[in-house]
């Protein structure tokens, strides 16, 4: 299996790939800015684990505000949130990502992730194999459904934003996500004034995370 990921991140592929999934990145882009002000605007006086929690939870509201309206329906299966498009095809999570976020360099997510997310995965690799071959066999129910990950990075250095709309495709012994089959590349979005010193880079809490510090390992599984 070829586990390059298709990139997207050129404008008009960008945007005609949206267009194809049903989604604009100006949603997308929005939903992420707004979220990560309020991590922006935490100081030093916060918990340490705030600015995480904050950030994914604030885009994953931000997104549904902004969605729900047209049709898109949200849950909450095992902690893990999903925004989900009106047919039912597809959903999106949303997570934090190292410093090749929204570059063309491989990037993983902050966190190490749970059980929903390895299912998540699973899901979509059955939609992708069985398209292929319909003797591929399925793991637990078959899948219906696509799961799209809107991975975001505060780069303090850049003083700039980084995320991207991904499919998860593979995961790490700990649990990280490490390999992704599409990446549609949003662009950036710079965020003056830097924050307070020391206060980023933040943990990503969100989602299904499973917050046990480890040391990483270079062994995927």
């Amino acid at each position: 299996m070829n586990d390059a990921a298709v990139i997207y991140s050129e404008s008009v592929e960008v945007i005609g790939r949206l267009d194809v999934l049903g989604i604009d990145e100006r949603t997308l882009r929005d939903s992420v800015i707004e979220g990560i002000g309020f991590v922006l605007n935490c100081t030093a006086h916060d918990p340490s684990y705030l600015p995480g929690i904050m950030g994914s939870g604030k885009i994953v509201r931000a997104l549904r505000d902004r969605l729900i309206p047209r049709g898109w329906s949200y849950s909450n299966p095992r902690n893990y949130a999903l925004t989900t498009e009106p047919a039912g095809a597809f959903a999106i999570a949303v997570a934090g990502g190292d410093a090749n976020t929204g570059s063309k360099e491989n990037p993983i997510t902050r966190a190490e992730k749970g059980a929903a997310t390895r299912a998540a995965i699973n899901g979509n690799l059955q939609l992708t194999f069985t398209h292929v071959d319909p003797k591929f066999p399925r793991i637990e129910t078959p899948a219906t459904i696509q799961t799209w990950v809107l991975l975001h990075f505060v780069d303090e250095r850049l003083g700039e934003i980084r995320m991207e709309l991904s499919q998860p495709a593979g995961m790490d012994s700990e649990g990280y996500v490490t390999r992704w089959s599409e990446r549609i590349i949003l662009r950036s979005e710079p965020f003056g004034m830097p924050p307070e010193e020391g206060k980023l880079p933040y943990d990503d809490a969100g989602d299904d995370a499973i917050n046990v510090p480890v040391e990483r390992r270079a062994v995927e599984v």
